[in-house]
C-alpha cells in the first residue's frame, strides 16, 4: 500500500485489534481489481484511440457485494489503472457512523489510491437495505459501479413473509456515452467549457442495442430477467445513471413498492418508477396470473430535452419462446409523462418494523437552518461551473498532503468554506433551485454523506416559509429530487432569466454522526463542476483514530 493510503491502512490495523473481542462478527472479504477495459454495451465499437473505460473485477456492472447486519465488511480495493488515473470507491447510502474514513472521498476523507497502489475500507454493516458502491473520481462511475445488498438473517423470514416473496432480482439501470470519457471529464472543466451532450444509450444491467445494426453483431442483446409463472419476486433497482432521471416501467405489469433508499416504506401499488441518480428501490413483481410470454422492461429520460429510446430489457417467463436479437425500434410502451414530486405525497414510512430510525418520529422542528441556491455561474470568460451560494467546491482543488480529515485530526485550518453543524442538532437545509446560464433550469438529485433524512416541504419559486406544501408522511431516504418548478429543461425553453429561483426543498437531518461529509448534486457532470457543500459536524468528537466501540 502507497504512503498515500497510511490513514487507512492505520485505523484497518487499530480497527482489527478492536475487534478480537468481538468473536461473533463475521468478516466478508471482497477484492476489487479496477482496470482499464474496452466494452461495448450497446454493441457500438468506440472509435478513440485509448482505453478510457473503468471496470471492476473485469465486469460491467461490477460484481454484487453482499452482507449481513452486523458483519464486518472489508473490501480490497486495487487500482491497476492506465493513465495514472487515481481511484476512490464510495459505499452509496453507507452511512459510516464511527468510520467518516472509509466514506471514499477524495481528498476531503482520504487521499486517492495512487495507480498501482491499493487500499482496505473496513466497515460494520449497520442497515439492511439496497446500496450501490461506485467510483468518486471524475466520470469513472459511469462504468465503476455495481450493487450493494444488505440484509438482516434474523428479519429475513419476517420480510420474505411479509412481502410472500421467494427470490430476488436485482436492475443497475446507467447510461453511456459514443465518446472517451477523459475527453469527456476534460471538456466540462475546459475554457471554453464543452457540455459531454445526452447520453447515446440508456444500459440495463449492462447492456442494451443502439439500433438495428446490432441484430448482426456477436453477443450483442438486450439484458433478459428470467422469471417464473406462478411466483412473486423483490426486485432491487438502482439508478446508477451519471446525468439521467429516467422513468421505469414493466409492461403490463404492477410494483408494488416497498423499499426507498434503504428505508422501508407501506406496500404502494404502483405502475412506474421515476428513479435519479443515486436513487434505490425495491418493488414486489407478482407473476400469478400473467401469460407465459416475454414482456418489455423500459426506462427512459426524464427532465431532460434529448431522450433515447434504447433503455430495453426483457422479462421471460420460464417456458416462453426464446428471445430473438431484435432492435425495439421504439417505446414499447407508454410511460408517464415529467410530474413535480409525483410519487413523494402517497408513500409512508413502515414503522415498528426495521430501520426504526429515531424511534420512527420525525422531529417537529429544528435548531438550525440554511440554504442552498444551486445554480451556474461564467469563469474566464468561457468556463462554467456549478455553484452553491455562489461557491464552487471542486474536489480535485483541495488536493493536499493530507486529507482535509486529517486535517481536521491536526486541529489545522481547512482551506474550504464548510457548513458546522453541532452534535445533537436537528438541522434543515433549503434545497434552493436557480435558473442556469443557459436559461433553463434543471432538476437535481442532492445526496447527503453521513445521513439520512426527511423530506418536509416543498414549492415553486424562491424558498418562502408560507408557501409551503407540506409532505403528508416524511419518510427517511438519503437522496432526494429537487425538481424545477418552472423554465424547465424538458422544454424547448428561451428565456433570459439566469438566476431565477425555480423551485425548492426542505430536508431535514439529525446530526448524529461526526465527520466531514460530503453534500451533492449526484448528477455527475455537476459535481464535478462544483455543485456541493461540506457538513462539518461536531470536530471535537471526531478522533485521529477512530476506532468503533461495537
Amino acid at each position: 500500500m502507497g504512503e498515500t493510503n497510511r490513514m487507512i491502512l492505520t485505523f484497518y490495523l487499530l480497527f482489527a485489534t478492536a475487534m478480537i473481542d468481538v468473536v461473533l462478527a463475521r468478516r466478508r472479504y471482497y477484492q476489487l481489481f479496477v482496470t482499464n477495459e474496452d466494452i461495448q454495451p450497446d454493441c457500438i465499437k468506440l472509435n478513440i484511440s485509448r482505453q478510457s473505460t473503468v471496470l471492476i473485477n473485469k465486469q460491467f456492472p461490477g460484481p454484487e457485494i453482499r452482507a449481513t447486519i452486523g458483519d464486518i465488511l472489508i473490501v480490497n480495493v486495487y487500482n491497476q489503472l492506465i493513465n495514472n488515473e487515481d481511484l476512490t470507491i464510495h459505499f452509496h447510502g453507507v452511512l459510516q457512523k464511527q468510520t467518516p474514513q472509509m466514506d471514499g472521498v477524495p481528498y476531503l476523507t482520504q487521499l486517492p489510491i495512487k495507480s498501482g497502489e491499493n487500499c482496505s475500507y473496513v466497515f460494520r454493516v449497520q442497515r439492511i437495505g439496497t446500496f450501490f458502491y461506485h467510483s468518486h473520481i471524475g466520470l469513472q462511475s459511469m462504468t465503476a459501479f455495481g450493487s450493494l445488498i444488505f440484509v438482516d438473517r434474523s428479519n429475513d423470514k419476517i420480510i420474505r413473509t411479509r412481502y410472500n416473496y421467494t427470490e430476488e432480482r436485482t436492475l443497475l439501470l446507467s447510461d453511456w456515452w459514443h465518446n472517451d470519457r477523459l475527453h469527456l471529464e476534460q471538456g466540462l472543466l475546459a475554457v471554453p467549457f464543452q457540455w459531454l451532450g445526452e447520453p447515446s444509450a440508456i444500459i440495463i444491467n449492462g447492456k442494451t442495442m443502439f439500433n438495428s445494426s446490432c441484430e448482426t453483431v456477436n453477443g450483442a442483446g438486450y439484458s433478459v430477467i428470467n422469471v417464473e409463472r406462478g411466483h412473486r419476486y423483490r426486485i432491487r433497482v438502482i439508478g446508477a445513471t451519471t446525468l439521467s432521471t429516467l422513468v421505469f416501467g414493466i409492461e403490463k405489469h404492477k410494483l408494488l413498492l416497498i423499499e426507498v433508499d434503504g428505508n422501508y416504506v407501506e406496500p404502494l401499488s404502483v405502475s412506474y418508477l421515476e428513479i435519479a441518480s443515486g436513487q434505490r428501490y425495491s418493488f414486489i413483481l407478482d407473476t400469478t396470473n400473467q401469460p407465459i410470454k416475454n414482456y418489455y422492461i423500459q426506462a427512459s429520460i426524464r427532465w431532460r430535452l434529448v431522450k433515447p429510446n434504447n433503455g430495453i430489457a426483457i422479462l421471460r417467463y420460464k417456458s416462453a419462446s426464446l428471445v430473438n436479437k431484435i432492435f425495439i425500434a421504439n417505446q414499447t410502451f407508454s410511460l408517464p409523462k415529467e410530474t413535480v414530486e409525483y410519487l413523494t405525497n402517497k408513500l409512508q414510512p413502515l414503522t415498528n418494523f426495521t430501520n426504526n430510525y429515531n424511534g420512527g418520529k420525525v422531529p417537529r422542528k429544528s435548531n438550525q437552518e440554511f440554504v442552498l441556491a444551486g445554480g451556474q455561474a461564467a469563469f474566464n470568460g468561457t468556463g462554467i461551473q456549478w455553484v452553491v451560494n455562489n461557491n464552487s467546491l471542486m474536489l480535485e482543488k483541495l488536493s493536499q498532503p493530507k486529507s482535509a480529515l486529517e486535517d481536521v485530526y491536526s486541529n489545522n485550518q481547512l482551506s474550504f468554506k464548510t457548513y458546522v453543524i453541532k452534535k445533537g442538532q436537528v438541522i434543515d437545509i433549503i434545497l434552493q433551485n436557480l435558473v442556469g446560464a443557459g436559461g433553463v433550469c434543471e432538476s437535481h438529485p442532492w445526496h447527503t454523506h453521513g445521513h439520512m433524512f426527511w423530506e418536509i416541504s416543498y414549492g415553486d419559486g424562491v424558498y418562502r416559509e408560507k408557501d409551503t406544501h407540506l409532505f403528508a408522511h416524511p419518510f427517511l431516504r438519503d437522496t432526494t429530487m429537487l425538481y424545477a418548478t418552472s423554465n424547465a429543461y424538458f422544454q424547448y425553453v428561451n428565456s433570459t432569466n439566469h438566476n431565477k429561483p425555480c423551485g425548492w426543498k426542505k430536508i431535514r437531518l439529525i446530526a448524529d454522526n461526526p465527520g466531514l461529509w460530503f453534500v451533492h448534486c449526484h448528477i455527475v457532470p455537476h459535481m464535478l463542476m462544483g455543485m456541493s457543500i461540506v457538513l462539518e459536524e461536531s470536530k471535537k468528537d471526531i478522533k485521529m483514530v477512530y476506532i468503533p466501540k461495537y
